[in-house]
C-alpha cells in the first residue's frame, strides 16, 4: 500500500508539471490533483505516524498546488477568450473615418488608429464620415458607412 500511494504522489507531481508544457485544457492537472489526493490518504492510513505529516506537510501542499493550478487554469482561460491584438483579422468590426473619398468599388482612404488604409466599398462615402471595417484583406479595407443608407439614392 506504501508503494502505491508514493507512486500516486510522484504521478500527480509528473502530471501537474505536464499540464504547465501539454495543452490538456485542465485534464491532467485534474487527475494529478485527484492523485495526490488519493496518494496522500492511503499514505495517511498506511503509516501509523503520519497524522503530524498529513497535518502539517502534505495537507497545506496540496491547497497550495490546487491553488496554483486554479489560478493558472483560470488565466489560461481568460488569455484564449480575449480579442485578438495582432493579426489579419483585428480591425474587423473597427470604426474608421474617411480621409479620401471613396466612390462606390473605387479605393479611398480610411484613418484608423492613426494609420491611413486604402479602402473600398459597395457605397460612396464622403471625407469625414465614420465607417465600419466589415472585412480585411492584406492591405485594403472593405467598409460601409456607419449608418447605412436604404438605397443609393439618399446621399
Amino acid at each position: 500500500m506504501d508503494d502505491i500511494s508514493d507512486l500516486l504522489i510522484f504521478s500527480a507531481f509528473l502530471l501537474l508539471f505536464l499540464e504547465l508544457f501539454v495543452a490538456s485544457n485542465g485534464v491532467f492537472a485534474g487527475i494529478g490533483i485527484l492523485a495526490f489526493l488519493i496518494g496522500s490518504f492511503l499514505l495517511y492510513y498506511a503509516a501509523p505516524v503520519m497524522p503530524y505529516m498529513f497535518l502539517y506537510i502534505i495537507l497545506p501542499a496540496f491547497a497550495v498546488l490546487s491553488a496554483l493550478v486554479f489560478v493558472l487554469i483560470v488565466l489560461g482561460y481568460k488569455s484564449q477568450k480575449e480579442k485578438l491584438k495582432m493579426g489579419r483579422y483585428i480591425l474587423v468590426g473597427e470604426i474608421a473615418i474617411c480621409r479620401q473619398t471613396i466612390e462606390q468599388n473605387k479605393a479611398g482612404q480610411v484613418e484608423i488608429n492613426g494609420e491611413l488604409w486604402s479602402a473600398y466599398s459597395d457605397f460612396d462615402i464622403k471625407v469625414g464620415e465614420k465607417v465600419k471595417i466589415v472585412k480585411q484583406d492584406t492591405l485594403k479595407l472593405i467598409v460601409e458607412p456607419l449608418k447605412r443608407r436604404v438605397n443609393n439614392y439618399d446621399r
